[in-house]
């Protein structure tokens, strides 16, 4: 989101995101994650099935698709803030839950990868005025001829016009880094979150205001057998991150099997 909208606690909030360690990665990139999981669960997984309504009680939930109930011992809600408020509970989130869920800023962010004609060496450079970067890196499993770009909140994507498509940053890129070789712009790939609406709604959190006492924000507190997981879920100074994400599906997991063991 942009830079004038963040209160200055996020500043001391990132600085373990600032470490030059190398990091894990995963070969084919991180939907790795997500596809290999899906592949053990079989037909259980539903594509293209956004969820509308979800009943919750002491003896189960029933989640409402356009055509389809489907009944389970309990419920873990692990999809973006923004899709969240979207479904309606029965009963209804607390008011104060709610407003909390409101309260919390989405950030805005695209991502450009334009082929090159050669490889380019690792580099990654900021452009200051324009405030995105570009880089590349021979983990891209294509010998480093991959230019990659990412720019954060909407005044940037305004500015880099990525709703009409890459042409003007992939110029603002040419203009920025002008050694690179000649780029394949008609090839290339870009992510902008904002315009998928129904599945995203945006990038990622910006979650401030957790108690000290708490390791983590209130919005991730299970209600009875309805466990919530996500970025904005996440544990303390991880929020906004995969990593985050991963974290609170085990703490989410951890908070449904504990309740279901104390009712038995």
């Amino acid at each position: 989101m942009a830079l004038e909208l963040l209160p200055a606690e996020r500043l001391r909030t990132i600085g373990h995101l600032l470490d030059d360690g190398e990091t894990r990665r995963v070969v084919g990139g991180n939907q790795q994650l997500a596809l290999r999981l899906a592949e053990e669960l079989g037909a259980a997984v539903r594509l293209s099935t956004p969820v509308l309504r979800i009943e919750h009680g002491p003896n189960g939930v029933r989640v409402h698709t356009a055509d389809d109930v489907i009944e389970a011992d309990a419920c873990i809600v692990a999809v973006p803030l923004a899709v969240t408020e979207q479904i309606a509970f029965d009963p209804p989130l607390s008011s104060e839950r709610r407003a909390a869920m409101a309260a919390i800023p989405i950030g805005q962010a695209a991502k450009l990868a334009v082929p090159a004609d050669e490889p380019v060496a690792a580099a990654a450079i900021m452009s200051t005025p324009g405030r995105f970067w570009a880089y590349a890196s021979p983990c891209d499993e294509v010998g480093g001829t991959v230019v990659g770009s990412w720019a954060g909140a909407t005044p940037v994507l305004d500015l880099l016009e990525v709703d009409e498509g890459s042409t003007v940053w992939a110029r603002e890129i040419r203009a920025l880094w002008p050694e690179l070789p000649a780029l394949d712009v008609d090839a290339a790939s870009m992510t902008v979150w904002r315009s998928d609406r129904e599945w995203t709604g945006g990038s990622y959190s910006a979650v401030t205001g957790i108690p000290d006492d708490r390791d983590r924000h209130p919005i991730g507190d299970a209600i009875g057998r309805l466990g919530f997981a996500g970025e904005h879920t996440a544990p303390r100074d991880w929020t906004a991150t995969i990593e985050g994400a991963i974290r609170s599906g085990q703490r989410a997991a951890e908070d449904i099997l504990s309740t279901l063991g104390e009712e038995q």
